[in-house]
């Protein structure tokens, strides 16, 4: 009796082989490393975020546009800082951010000389009640304090002015303004 010899197809020996090689090297060589996320320096707790500062509406087009802003919370100097988009042609050069402004978050907060505050950053949507845009919310961690910005702009012929307001002052702490929450009590169905 004859004895058939399995036959190996050579396009998957290859491919197989391809594989493990690939495996290996990929094992070997480059081994794997531990995922960092990675924090700002101590050092310099600034941040860099956009806003919507308004919604526009486009006649041609049919349609609301966001109109953004550029805040920058420079934590060394203890300032907010601002610009918008503000597209111009001046001769042969084109202009894309407005004059700065800034914001002393300092003052606002009434940091005393020796203190170091911890500040902390993000834009909230307040929908209708600001056109649209958004709210900014500074908080200092170290005080309990927050603070809160409308970030806008007043257009000046051709040119943008962006502006900070400071809408509310809040300090937050467990006896005055945080509502204690009641533990829920269990009550039973009542069966018909």
């Amino acid at each position: 009796m004859t004895r058939l010899k399995p036959r190996l197809n050579a396009p998957i020996v290859f491919l197989m082989t391809g594989l493990c090689i690939g495996f290996g090297a990929g094992f070997f060589v480059a081994p794997a490393r531990a995922l960092r996320a990675l924090s700002p320096d101590s050092a310099d707790n600034s941040l860099l975020m956009s806003c919507i500062v308004s919604m526009e509406y486009n006649d041609a087009r049919k349609v609301q546009t966001p109109v953004e802003g550029l805040v920058y919370l420079d934590y060394r100097r203890g300032k907010l800082v601002g610009t918008m988009p503000e597209l111009r042609q001046i001769g042969q050069q084109s202009k894309y951010l407005s004059n700065f402004t800034e914001r002393d978050l300092v003052e606002d907060f009434q940091i005393e000389p020796g203190t170091t505050p911890r500040f902390m950053m993000s834009a909230i949507a307040a929908g209708a009640m600001t056109d649209g845009g958004q709210l900014l919310v500074v908080l200092d961690t170290q005080s309990r304090q927050t603070r809160v910005y409308k970030f806008s702009y007043q257009q000046a012929g051709v040119e943008f002015k962006p502006q900070f307001s400071l809408v509310e002052k809040k300090v937050f702490d467990s006896k005055t303004n945080v509502e204690q929450v009641r533990p829920a009590t269990f009550q039973p169905f009542n069966k018909p």
